[in-house]
């Protein structure tokens, strides 16, 4: 089965592969790609916190969800694996495992339930399938793993590696990736840490200069039409070479599950699902994949949805996820069609980085606004597309 974390490797390897074959033939490989409609630019300093899911039905969401937090000044990477059948409320559509809400609602209404579920903003996303991460490695004429590397064990797993004559490494077409990362992904255990980043240091460290440059358009068509992300094309090589400079060491991989107990196993109708202790859920993502601060800045939650009583209930749930909040009223109107947060353009970085971390949390757009900067810089206005956040 294709998991999250072939999601993760495909990102990084199509980043590699630009970096790489553009430094080889003496030109700019970020200037190559244009960023796409969509994308979030990231400064390369604050941390960056992606959503990594497989193929998007939920079928195939079947193994689990992962959240990696890359932090590029302690040079760490840290990496929670979410239970796709963990028992959740799909903000809108009731409760249900957590990978029904891509069914539901596609990637925002995904995030939004990840979100809620964690009380972590993450701003970022990538999904893929299988087939097209299977093609994208295939382009790169496939990955060997070095003999005696903490990969070699995942990738001789796979029972479809190839041993070089050479060296006797192990080379692993695209199919052969695919299964050893769901392998790898399945036997999550503070080992199985070391090994993962292994495999990914392998698969980033592939030497692509080269015959390689003669399949550039082949990689560029695979990175097209295999990958849906809002990290910036023009940014993926610095998201690789950042990460590809994290020792295995500083990779922490950890499982939502009874290990851990922060969820139980349930039988419900012939299947598993995991339902949640939301307490211990929140301080395990928080300790694990960070919490942001942002000095002198601050929300106001304002209700313009005319429902009573949703004002306070977000200022609640946004305190809880971490977010500074100053206090809560009702807006000028009361007819707010579409939920949005306003941050004013004379404000500082904090208030921009708050602005954007509330919304990825709701799901909504920011609004830059001409206005002053006051003291409390960014306003959280709810409409009446509002979609509760609490989980149950």
């Amino acid at each position: 089965m294709f998991t999250a974390l072939g999601v993760l490797t495909a990102v990084l390897l199509a980043a590699s592969a630009a970096y790489y074959v553009f430094a080889a033939s003496g030109s700019v490989g970020a200037g190559f790609f244009q960023a796409q409609p969509g994308s979030l630019h990231w400064d390369g300093r604050t941390r960056l916190t992606v959503l990594l899911a497989g193929s998007p039905n939920a079928q195939t969401a079947a193994g689990q969800l992962l959240v990696a937090s890359l932090d590029p000044g302690r040079r760490e990477l840290s990496v929670l694996a979410v239970p796709s059948s963990m028992w959740v409320t799909i903000p809108g559509y009731g409760q249900g495992p957590i990978a029904d809400s891509y069914a539901d609602g596609g990637t925002r209404l995904l995030l939004l339930t990840v979100e809620s579920a964690l009380r972590i903003p993450i701003p970022y996303y990538a999904v893929m399938d299988p087939a097209g991460f299977s093609r994208l490695v295939d382009a790169l004429g496939g990955v060997t793993v070095p003999q005696g590397s903490p990969a070699q064990a995942t990738a001789s797993s796979s029972g479809r590696a190839v041993a070089r004559p050479a060296t006797g490494s192990p080379h692993l077409s695209g199919a052969a990736v695919v299964a050893a990362l769901a392998s790898a992904e399945s036997t999550v255990s503070p080992g199985s840490a070391a090994r993962i980043g292994g495999f990914l240091t392998a698969l980033l460290q592939q030497d692509l200069s080269g015959g390689n440059l003669l399949r550039v358009p082949e990689v560029i068509s695979a990175v097209g039409g295999a990958i849906h992300t809002n990290i910036p094309y023009n940014q993926l090589d610095a998201v690789a070479r950042t990460v590809s400079s994290v020792p295995s060491s500083r990779v922490s991989l950890v499982q939502l599950g009874a290990g851990n107990q922060v969820v139980a196993p349930y039988q419900a109708n012939g299947a598993t699902v995991y339902l949640p202790d939301w307490q211990g859920v929140t301080a395990l993502s928080r300790r694990l994949l960070g919490v942001a601060t942002y000095p002198g800045a601050a929300a106001e939650v304002l209700n313009g949805s005319g429902v009573a009583g949703q004002a306070a209930s977000l200022a609640s749930w946004l305190r809880s996820a971490g977010i500074p909040v100053r206090g809560f009223a009702s807006a000028p109107t009361s007819t707010v069609a579409h939920t949005q947060v306003i941050v004013s353009r004379h404000s500082g970085r904090r208030a921009a980085e708050l602005a954007r971390d509330v919304a990825s949390l709701l799901q909504v757009p920011v609004v830059s606004s001409g206005a002053p900067a006051s003291a409390a810089t960014v306003e959280v206005l709810i409409g009446q597309d509002f979609q509760d956040l609490s989980q149950q």
